[in-house]
């Protein structure tokens, strides 16, 4: 008979294993050491990071501290002085509660904690290495605590070869250190990164928080929400519709000052903005939610960023509501007021006489033939669009000097829309403002004009630089722009990049850059809210090396254009379209990944009608 193999865990492996769901990389360790910090009441506390965590996070404080015996205790696992019974899990105010991120940091890191309290005459300072004690005398420093982790994952060699490039993992912290900035507008805080002041934040309010972190020029795009119920208070912030960004980036929710995510309540305001901003775009909003902490359960997650509400369909419907109203309060969305007479007073004129429209109609006219057939029967039809307005046309669209004449177009690729056994040409007419549509024999081809423009200037944008066209011109009056830390830090990585792209910034100071040239293919008419789009944009994707920061403002840049020039297009504009698109690489796909094509077959035509 074969011996027992179940057996109990060392606590060494036991913690590692527990670091391994709160601690991930170093920004998991900046959130935990601060919010013991916020616990331990400081109002103060400076964060000291070398080389993005993988040398150094120090946390320094001036809150109460800690006892000899407590120093020591902070390690063990499930330690905690937040909790005496299980009735005290639902009545949880503090960040922290459940006792495992000292232990698990200490489990894969070389960690020293020194700490005082205003009552003790000398503080404690512990060593420990991997989950082992080895030094514990006293100390003397000021009061408050301070903690430092060096050599994360110096035991776990695995899990240290996960960790993103230093940029990555800076950036990570700036994300946490912003969350939790915001969250806490009554602390100030300070943040040193290689030797650097990265942020320095003084005490204030939420609006002054906001306007630190994120510029001065959001302080005029917000409005302030506010709710008060039963159920939930909400107050904070909402960004106006011309605020909107086309990546995520400024979306901040907390719960009882503890920042969450939260895909329905998230939906709640999306939905307050219906109908004022694009699909697809992302509004501001930095929305505080206070909730009885008996009506949440914060413990369904490891990082505790996840909790389940007692009354989520209320919350839902009372912050959308609220959000909706504060929109309209501030002249947002128009009001009417039904209760008031809004009729005008104004005298109908007399004896006018009344002229009955004249209307002609040509009865020669078919929606399928081209244009050179229809029969104008009336001087009331407009002529065929002239020649030069064609032109003008084609030369717009001519970024990368390529000549899109037909006969430079691929006969293959014209094909899937022109095939050779069709005796007549096939016609193409405008459906809704918004779409093409080309008749053969195999079928209805709709294509979708904004994505396909998206794709054109896409392609000729990257085979303009290709060539390495000088596309940069240079601005008569330079614009100042200011972008936040993390942006500024982005911009500073991919300058060569975006001076490759014809964007010719020049640093003037701190997180302050000087437009000096844009791109000649591009008219920008806000270059603060498109470089701010770049950065954010290349953040979105920074952990995939295998998107560039070139194809990433080609494609911001198409997007832009096609937006813009998707309006009003003209039936010769439209074939235009057609033949510039079937010359496109990926043509079926905007470089957005949205179809531009779709084919209704006739077989799926008479399914419809059998």
């Amino acid at each position: 008979m074969s011996s027992n193999i179940i057996h109990l865990l060392p606590d060494s492996i036991a913690n590692q294993i527990a670091a391994g769901e709160v601690i991930q990389r170093p920004a998991n360790v900046v959130k935990e050491l601060v919010e013991n910090s916020i616990d331990a009441g400081a109002d103060h506390i400076q964060i000291i990071i070398k080389r993005a965590g993988k040398d150094l996070i120090q946390v320094i404080d001036n809150g109460c501290g800690m006892s000899v015996t407590d120093a020591r205790m902070c390690f063990e696992r499930h330690a905690t002085s937040k909790i005496r019974s299980s009735d005290d899990l639902f009545h949880i105010r503090t960040m922290g509660f459940r006792g495992e991120a000292m232990a698990s940091i200490a489990s894969i890191a070389h960690v020293e904690l020194k700490t005082k309290r205003i009552e003790d005459s000398v503080g404690t300072r512990v060593i420990i290495e991997g989950s082992e004690l080895k030094t514990q005398e006293p100390v003397n420093i000021p009061n408050g605590t301070n903690i430092s982790v060096k050599n994360l994952f110096f035991n776990v060699p695995a899990r240290r070869k996960f960790i993103g490039s230093e940029k990555t993992e800076f950036r990570k912290i700036l994300d946490e250190y912003n969350r939790v900035a915001l969250a806490h507008p009554d602390i100030s805080f300070e943040l040193i990164h290689n030797n650097s002041t990265v942020s320095k934040l003084s005490k204030g309010n939420i609006r002054k928080r906001i306007v630190e972190l994120f510029g001065k020029k959001l302080n005029e795009k917000i409005v302030p929400v506010e709710e008060k119920t039963d159920i939930v208070k909400i107050s904070g912030y909402i960004g106006k519709p011309e605020a909107v960004k086309k990546v995520s980036g400024n979306q901040f929710l907390f719960v009882n000052n503890r920042f969450i995510k939260s895909p329905s309540l998230y939906k709640a305001i999306l939905s307050a903005y219906d109908q004022l901003i694009q699909p697809g775009t992302y509004p501001a909003y930095f929305i505080y939610l206070d909730v009885p902490p008996e009506s949440i359960d914060v413990n369904i997650h490891p990082t505790k960023i996840e909790v389940k509400f007692e009354n989520e369909q209320s919350i839902f419907l009372i912050l959308k509501s609220a959000v909706k109203m504060a929109l309209g309060k501030h002249s947002v969305t128009p009001s009417i007021d039904f209760d008031l007479e809004t009729a005008f007073d104004i005298p109908p004129e007399k004896n006018r006489p009344i002229k009955i429209p004249q209307i002609s109609v040509n009865p020669d006219y078919n929606p399928f033939k081209t244009s050179g057939e229809q029969k104008q029967s009336s001087q009331s039809y407009p002529k065929q669009p002239s020649r030069q307005k064609i032109s003008d046309w084609e030369s717009f669209l001519e970024i990368s000097k390529k000549d899109l004449s037909s006969s430079e177009i691929s006969e293959q690729n014209i094909a899937t829309v022109f095939p050779k056994n069709d005796t007549s040409v096939p016609q193409n007419f405008l459906f809704n403002k918004k779409y093409i549509v080309t008749v053969s024999e195999k079928g209805f081809d709709f294509i979708a004009i904004r994505p396909a423009l998206e794709r054109i200037y896409f392609s000729q944008i990257i085979d303009a630089l290709k060539f390495n066209w000088s596309l940069s011109q240079q601005e008569l009056f330079p614009v100042h722009i200011h972008l936040t830390d993390k942006q500024a830090d982005i911009v500073k990585e991919i300058l060569p990049q975006l001076k490759q792209v014809g964007i010719d910034l020049e640093l003037f100071s701190k997180n302050t850059y000087v437009v000096k040239g844009l791109p000649a293919f591009h008219s920008i008419t806000d270059p603060q809210n498109f470089i701010e789009e770049i950065a954010d944009s290349y953040d979105a994707f920074a952990e995939e090396p295998s998107v560039k920061i070139i194809e990433t403002v080609a494609r911001l840049t198409a997007k832009s254009i096609a937006l813009r020039k998707a309006k009003n297009i003209t039936e010769d504009e439209a074939r235009f379209i057609i033949q510039a698109l079937f010359e496109c690489e990926n043509y079926a796909y905007s470089p957005s990944g949205k179809p531009t094509i779709y084919t209704f077959t006739n077989e799926e035509t008479d399914k419809k009608f059998s």
